[in-house]
Parts: C-alpha cells; sequence; structure tokens
C-alpha cells in the first residue's frame, strides 16, 4: 500500500507500531470518532469507552500542548482500573486543535514508556498533515484534489489496470438540515463517512473523498464494474444503517451512487466523475437508495431503454388492475389433508392481454422500487376475492401465502396497512402465511419482529423462505417466530445428482421435525425428487410434480365446487 493519505489508515499503520489494542482520533467537534482496534476486540466497547474520556482528554489538551500519559485511569475515585491511555493533541499550523489522538491498552497490559510517547507525537504530527491535506476536517477524507492525486500516482504505477469510481450522494440532505439544523446535518455526514470508510477498508489502495457538501466518490483500483457494483451496495446497505437522534425520531439516511469505469488519458478522472456523477443523478431520479451503472455505448442505452418500458408496463398494470394472481399449489407428501395451500404469483398482462413472467419484470421492479406496490396489489386484490368467496354458500376456505420483498419490510407502515387490510375483509389470519428471506428478515429485523407480533396474534403464520441458501438462517430460526421453512428449490432441484445437496436436504428435514416446524421443498419437479423427499419425511411440497401456477378465480371456483355438490 502507498504511504498513508487518510486518518483511516494511518490510524492502522499506526496501531502495531503503538502496540495498542485501540487507536482513535477524535475530532474537536467531539462528534467524529475514526477508530481502529486490534483483533479479538471489542470495537462497540471500545468505541464507547474512548467517547466517555475524550471530552475530559480534550479540555485537557486545549490548554496544553505536549502529550498526556495515564498509565493508571479509574472512573471514580479508588475504583476499579479501566485502562492505559496516551494521548497526545493534534494541531494545525496556526496551533488551533483539530482534535486529539487516543492509545488504549487494557489494565493488565503493559505500562506505556517513553518510546511510545514519543511515536504518538511523531504520529499526532502525521495526522495533522494528512488533515490539512485532505482539507476536510468534517470527515479527514481527502478532496476533489486529494483524489486525483491518489487516482493519478496509482496509474503511473498500475500497468493499465483501471478500476472504477463511486459517485454518491446522500438523499435529500437539504431536508434534514432544514427541519434539524446543520449541526444534524453534519453528524449525519460524518456518520455515512465512517460506514464508507468501513466498506473500504478491505479494498487494497481503495480512496474516499468527500467533493463537498452530501457528495462522496471513491476510487477503487483492480476492480471491474460488477465488483464496483457490488461494493456500491455495500456501501449504500452500510449507509442505511446509520441512525442520528432528533427530538422526534432517529434520522436514517439513504444513498444514491452511480459506478463507471475509470477512462485512461490526461482527462480520464474528470471525465469518469462525470459518468458516475450522471448515473448517480439516474438513481436519484428513480427515488433514491438505489445504485446506477454508467454504460458506454448503445449496450447501455438499450438496457436502459428496454428497463423503462418494462417498469412503465409494470406501474400500467398496477395503476389499470392489467396484473394476474394465480397459485401454486403447496401438497402435503406423507397424507391426505384436505387443507388446500397456495403460494401466491403475479403475473402482468401487455397490451394483447398476454401474460408476462415474474423473470421478465422482477429485476426491474427491483432495481426501480416497486416491489412494494406490487406485494400491496397482490394481497389487496387477494383479501378482495376471497372475502367475496367467502359469502357464497359452501365456499372451503384455501390457505394463501404470500412473499415479502425486503423493500415491503423496510416500509414502516407496511404492519397497520396489512393488519387493516384483514380486518376490513374479514378473512380469518389463519388462512395467511407470509413467506420471507433470511436475508430480507435479517435486514429489517425490528419491522419483521413488529409483523410477527402484530399478525401472528391474528393467526396468521410465518415460512423462512429459501432455507439453505443464506448463511444465517438457524439464527432466524431462533429469534423469529416462524412456523414452517421451505427448502430452497437449487438444494431440491439437484438432489437426486448432488450428494452434498442431498445432505442438507436431509438434514433441514431432520432439523424441520425436531424443532416441530412444518417443512416445504421448492422446486419438486419430477416423481423421482418426490419419492426421494417422502423417504426423507418432508412434509409438504411445491414444484410442477404437484401442480403448476392456476388463475386464482379457477382455484376458488375448484375449492368451492365439492361443498356446492354437497350442498345440491
Amino acid at each position: 500500500m502507498t504511504s498513508p493519505q487518510t486518518t483511516g489508515e494511518l490510524l492502522l499503520a499506526a496501531l502495531p507500531r503503538l502496540r495498542v489494542s485501540t487507536l482513535a482520533f477524535v475530532a474537536g467537534s467531539r462528534e467524529q470518532v475514526q477508530m481502529v482496534c486490534a483483533e479479538g476486540v471489542d470495537e462497540i466497547a471500545a468505541r464507547a469507552l474512548i467517547k466517555r474520556v475524550a471530552e475530559a482528554f480534550m479540555l485537557e489538551c486545549e490548554v496544553r500542548e505536549d502529550i498526556i500519559l495515564r498509565n493508571r485511569v479509574r472512573e471514580i475515585a479508588d475504583g476499579p482500573l479501566i485502562g492505559r491511555f496516551l494521548v497526545a493533541p493534534v494541531r494545525n499550523e496556526e496551533n488551533r486543535l483539530l482534535g486529539i489522538l487516543v492509545g488504549f491498552r487494557e489494565p493488565d497490559d503493559h505500562e506505556f514508556a517513553a518510546r511510545e510517547s514519543r511515536l504518538c507525537v511523531r504520529t499526532s504530527h502525521s495526522l495533522a498533515a494528512v488533515i490539512a491535506s485532505s482539507g476536510d476536517t468534517l470527515t479527514g477524507l481527502l478532496t476533489a484534489e486529494g483524489l486525483h492525486k491518489r487516482v493519478a500516482s496509482y496509474a503511473a504505477n498500475a500497468a493499465g489496470d483501471r478500476g472504477v469510481l463511486l459517485y454518491g450522494n446522500i438523499d435529500r440532505l437539504s431536508m434534514a438540515n432544514e427541519l434539524w439544523g446543520l449541526d444534524t446535518g453534519d453528524k449525519l455526514i460524518g456518520a455515512v463517512a465512517r460506514q464508507l470508510q468501513k466498506v473500504l477498508l478491505t479494498h487494497r489502495d481503495a480512496a474516499l473523498s468527500r467533493l463537498s457538501g452530501d457528495r462522496f466518490a471513491a476510487f477503487v483500483p483492480s476492480c471491474n464494474l460488477a465488483e464496483g457494483r457490488q461494493i456500491a451496495e455495500e456501501m449504500r446497505v452500510a449507509a442505511a444503517g446509520v441512525r442520528i437522534a432528533t427530538a422526534v425520531e432517529p434520522l436514517s439516511p439513504q444513498l444514491s451512487l452511480g459506478v463507471a469505469t475509470l477512462r485512461t488519458g490526461k482527462h480520464g478522472l474528470a471525465h469518469t466523475l462525470a459518468a458516475a456523477e450522471n448515473a448517480c443523478k439516474f438513481a436519484s431520479s428513480l427515488g433514491g437508495n438505489r445504485v446506477e451503472l454508467h454504460q458506454e455505448g448503445e449496450i447501455g442505452l438499450a438496457r436502459r431503454r428496454d428497463e423503462l418500458m418494462i417498469v412503465n408496463r409494470l406501474r400500467v398494470a398496477l395503476d389499470s388492475g392489467r396484473f394476474e394472481v394465480m397459485g401454486q399449489p403447496i401438497n402435503s407428501l406423507l397424507s391426505q389433508e384436505d387443507e388446500r395451500r397456495y403460494e401466491m404469483l403475479v403475473r402482468i398482462m401487455d397490451e394483447d392481454d398476454k401474460l408476462i413472467a415474474p423473470g421478465q419484470f422482477i429485476p426491474a421492479a427491483t432495481r426501480y422500487q416497486l416491489l412494494p406496490k406490487l406485494d400491496r396489489s397482490v394481497i389487496s386484490q387477494v383479501l378482495m376475492r376471497l372475502s367475496d368467496a367467502a359469502r357464497r354458500p359452501g365456499f372451503v376456505p384455501l390457505q394463501a401465502s404470500f412473499n415479502l420483498s425486503a423493500p415491503t419490510l423496510s416500509d414502516a407502515c407496511f404492519v397497520d396497512w396489512l393488519a387493516a387490510q384483514i380486518d376490513d375483509s374479514g378473512i380469518p389470519g389463519k388462512w395467511m402465511t407470509f413467506e420471507l428471506s433470511e436475508s430480507a428478515a435479517r435486514e429489517n429485523l425490528a419491522n419483521t419482529q413488529l409483523l410477527m407480533q402484530r399478525l401472528g396474534a391474528m393467526g396468521c403464520r410465518f415460512a423462512l423462505d429459501n432455507f439453505g441458501a443464506g448463511t444465517s438462517a438457524l439464527g432466524q430460526l431462533r429469534t423469529l417466530d416462524f412456523s414452517s421453512i421451505k427448502i430452497d428449490s437449487s438444494l431440491v432441484r439437484d438432489m437426486l445428482t448432488d450428494k452434498r445437496a442431498e445432505s442438507l436436504v436431509r438434514a433441514i428435514a431432520s432439523l424441520a421435525n425436531t424443532l416441530g416446524l412444518e417443512i416445504v421443498a421448492e422446486h419438486v419437479e419430477t416423481p423421482q425428487i418426490c419419492m426421494r423427499l417422502i423417504e426423507m419425511q418432508v412434509q409438504f411440497g411445491q414444484g410442477f410434480a404437484i401442480g403448476r401456477p392456476a388463475r386464482l378465480d379457477k382455484i376458488i371456483g375448484a375449492v368451492a365446487a365439492p361443498a356446492l355438490a354437497r350442498a345440491g
């Protein structure tokens, strides 16, 4: 790596030399704490400790210029030792205090000595120089000029390896400034900057810059456009995790980002920055909180044109009711139960009333933030049709399963809306199951817990979807009240030819039976798969070998027919 040019890089480089467990820079505003920790250190606890002691050390550094060494620090008189601290003021050329450099060791670690004191002073001088070169005292990041130098230095030694440039801005920051003041806006900017730095720490030679106001840019070398998109998504999610307290409710930012491949030549950075900015503006124009790629030439234009056409068709379909709800049966594999279960699916119709498969519009609906509207439309239509059917003599109830997307779960108003819809329809909650993926539940844990609490009290059930595809689904079984799990389709599809897939399906079935959970296998496409699942004691199956999707009206008519015949 090149010599440190950001405060984060400098702290990382100095941590092992100072032999401390935690090293932090606390800005003069006290709100910004940039911190690095040795392996195994509890970062949350370390940050809380640094914040507790920073105020006293900052006040002391305002009246003295030499280093502060405290090898026996207690929070109260005669209380237990909380640690050893080495603190140096960080001052600019005008001798104004920019902040303090704080090194921390555990109480049972060895005492700070003269050598560490000298190293700490030199590090504080280097830190002042870095801050001066960046020109951004709020975040400690590079300026546009600093970013240009970093990219130019890398390009001169990279043998043609170009990398990508990411351009982002905080959506609607001006509104936050107007409602809560500039100080709150600055806290938001600083918190977002820290989150973006964390994402980039694992990317060698990456550089992060605050261009101005709410605008950030990052250069990531040795990276293609697809990888750049993934990094941008990580940055978007990280920024969304920020919470800034206000007098009413916590303020959470959203980030729009554009990604472009770095161009070569004299004006490469300027052209790339403009391209990434245009992609970012396009992301903002679509509602923000999203990532867009800049693609050169006809391919990029064609892709965007096709997506906009699909999105427009979907919007028209939802607004005019030109969509069809269908249901795919979920049948018992081990018994002849009477209860009919169906997963609700959606198809939209084109101008010629031809159905369009989900694979053609779901990706665009995801990118253009239409999934919440789509989920609500499906739920509303199913409840309306079931409510009408339930009034007819002889109607036999059915169990309807609905998929809830991550954007839907993130909507704080969704739970109230859904509870009201169920109440107004008169449909018992026990007729409904809501399917959530592990990733959607994890990203929106608080809203998911509220959903389960409110709707569970109404009798609704919940299924953990795509089980076996995620990395921490077992944790969700422990923390959330699921009544059933659905084995990911990729495992079921491959179980006859892939021993590992078969073993995983068998283990999941055993786990579900042990926990008393219902288990559903998706993508049961052949009788052979069906028979193997029965051998494993998998309770339910869904797929073409069980039944193909059918229109909701046909399903309602089919379940009503036997009862009507008996009534006659």
